[in-house]
Formats: C-alpha cells, sequence, structure tokens
C-alpha cells in the first residue's frame, strides 16, 4: 500500500472503489502522482484533480475538462502558486479524517431516531432527494452521480429519519483497504438533531461487522467536531482550488 499520509487513504479507496465503475462519460487522466477525474456530471465539485502542479500537467488537465469546471485538490505541502497566476479560486479547505474501526464501538440507537439501508426502489428515491435536498442541486445530478456506485454493490447508501420523515443520507464503501464515507448530511430544517451523527455511525457498524480496520472521509469545518466526537482524527488538511471555466 502506498504512503497514505501523503496522498490520501480517501484519495486510494476512492481510486479502487472507480475501478468497479464502467460507465460512459466517466474519465481518469493519470500520469505519476496526477490523477484527474471527470464524471458525466456537469457539477465543478464532481470533476476533481489530485497531483503537484506543472505547466504541463496544467495543460493536459485543461485539455482534459475542455470547458467543464473543476477543482484542483493540494495536500499540505504541495505549492499552490501556479494555480493562483492561472486564475484559480480559494482556497477552501477540506479535512481529510481517519478512524480505527478496531477501537470502535457503536452506541446504538437514538429514540427518535432511525437509520435503514436504502434497499428499495422508494427509498433510494427518498435518498437521492433527501442528498439533493442538503446538497442544493438538481435531484437528476444525485441520480447520475450516485447510483452507478451504488450499483456496483460495494456501496452501501444509508438513509435517515426524524419522527418518520426522511431527512438525512450518507454512503458507506466497503473496500479492501478501509471503508470510505461520502454523501454524509442533513436536510438544513432538521440539523442538530443528531442525524448526522446517525448515519455516520450506520456507516461505521457496517465496516466493522465486515472486519474493516480502518475508515476515512473528507470533512467540512462545520463537520469536524461531530466526526472527532464520534473518534475520527484528523489525517490531513486538503486545499481546494476552483477553475471555473
Amino acid at each position: 500500500m502506498t504512503n497514505h499520509i501523503q496522498i490520501g487513504l480517501q484519495k486510494e479507496l476512492f481510486l479502487e472503489s472507480m475501478s468497479l465503475i464502467h460507465e460512459p462519460g466517466w474519465e481518469f487522466l493519470e500520469e505519476g502522482d496526477l490523477i484527474a477525474f471527470k464524471a458525466s456530471v456537469a457539477i465543478p465539485f464532481m470533476n476533481f484533480v489530485y497531483g503537484n502542479v506543472t505547466l504541463e500537467r496544467y495543460q493536459k488537465v485543461k485539455a482534459f475538462y475542455q470547458d467543464k469546471p473543476f477543482f484542483w485538490l493540494l495536500s499540505e505541502s504541495q505549492e499552490e502558486q501556479l494555480l493562483l497566476q492561472w486564475g484559480f479560486t480559494g482556497p477552501d479547505f477540506t479535512f481529510e479524517m481517519g478512524l480505527d474501526l478496531d477501537e470502535y464501538h457503536y452506541p446504538g440507537a437514538h429514540k427518535d431516531l432511525e437509520v435503514s439501508e436504502a434497499r428499495s426502489s422508494e427509498d433510494r428515491m427518498n435518498w437521492i432527494k433527501v442528498a439533493a435536498g442538503w446538497l442544493n442541486i438538481d435531484p437528476a445530478f444525485v441520480d447520475q452521480f450516485f447510483t452507478p456506485w451504488i450499483k456496483t454493490g460495494k456501496f452501501i447508501p444509508y438513509l435517515g429519519f426524524y419522527e418518520g420523515q426522511p431527512a438525512a443520507t450518507s454512503l458507506a464503501y466497503l473496500g479492501n483497504l478501509g471503508a470510505s464515507l461520502y454523501c454524509l448530511g442533513t436536510l438544513p430544517s432538521f440539523r442538530n438533531r443528531g442525524l448526522g451523527t446517525a448515519v455516520t455511525h450506520a456507516c461505521l457498524k457496517a465496516a466493522k461487522d465486515k472486519n474493516i480496520n480502518q475508515a476515512v472521509l473528507y470533512g467540512s469545518e462545520m463537520g469536524q467536531p461531530m466526526y472527532k466526537k464520534i473518534g475520527f482524527k484528523l489525517l490531513q488538511t486538503i486545499r481546494e482550488y476552483s477553475c471555473a471555466h
């Protein structure tokens, strides 16, 4: 296994999981430590690049994305100056956080909350609607982007309910290197009721039940306190730079 502190375990798990998807419009550009991912959906945060920046790489990446907006992700040690010279905006910060599942204990369910795997077509539709609601994007984009992941059978979608109403989502990738958590969010009107914690625990319990010993996620600044309370530790800070065109 490559040094995950340097390049990110979340990145390794993403690459491992994307190797399972064979859908039109999903493309990779790979060169050394440079990885560029292009989704079939024209939403900026779904198109992103990892790796050091050079003029030659920038030209290749621009040609790869053509007119699509994208993000360039840099670790704490990678140089940003060229991106700023070329008109990228940022940085925004994302926090790679990891959890040793050997030390994790599932706390049990809260009486007002229910979390279940989105197995039925109705649950999947609700999962898409709720994710689109807190992401503030078209549900069709959520469907186009996440459904190919779920179809692989390696991604488990969870739907969180508050007093019977669907209000939160999570998605667990249970891979060979560990578990990776995605699409963790709650509708604004249902926040601060424990749903985010509950859907996160659902992913971790599934991973532990499969004897996976580590989990990782990308957390926002707002989400960090919750993840730390669960037991996650900060692995590294990722800087995101946006190229609008």
